[in-house]
């Protein structure tokens, strides 16, 4: 458990940060969850059939935002490598938590420039260089929301709810 508790943290912190997921982080995710059900220590005690369809739908469910460009490519390998760890049975608690934890997100972001605007703070929009993390650039919008952090916390809260009920 704290194995995928410390994986979702560090997930998170990167995607709040950084505003992506890299590659080399959705691979250890799926490697170290491979191998806790190899082991037979996964935390959800799931089959690995239950891991690999989480795994299917967690990617093939946001896959059509990625295509529709409403989301980046990370967020939706994360999301794949999170079903390997939770399972179907989680995944749509998981997103729907996840999604609300976004759309705070925006009302504050949205909220905080209104208010800055208001104050009289020039709040540009510039291109920058697409290397800089979290900057403004032509498809900006898809790095406003940390999505992958808000997956993240989804999916400790629903873990929690869960054992707590």
């Amino acid at each position: 458990m704290y194995i995928f508790l410390l994986y979702l943290l560090f997930a998170a912190a990167f995607d709040l940060r950084e505003r992506r997921v890299p590659n080399w982080l959705v691979i250890a995710g799926c490697l170290s969850a491979a191998l806790t059900l190899l082991l037979d220590i996964q935390p959800l005690s799931l089959t690995g059939t239950q891991a690999v369809t989480g795994a299917f739908a967690g990617f093939f469910g946001l896959l059509i935002f990625y295509v529709l460009g409403l989301m980046g490519a990370g967020d939706v390998k994360f999301a794949g490598a999170l079903g390997l760890w939770i399972g179907w049975q989680m995944i749509i608690p998981v997103w729907a938590v996840g999604t609300m934890i976004a759309g705070m997100h925006g009302v504050f972001t949205l909220i905080t420039r209104w208010l800055a605007r208001g104050a009289g703070v020039q709040v540009t929009e510039t291109k920058t260089d697409l290397t800089q993390p979290a900057r403004f650039h032509r498809d900006r919008w898809k790095r406003e929301t940390p999505y992958a952090a808000c997956l993240a916390a989804g999916t400790v809260i629903v873990m929690f709810w869960n054992s707590a009920t």
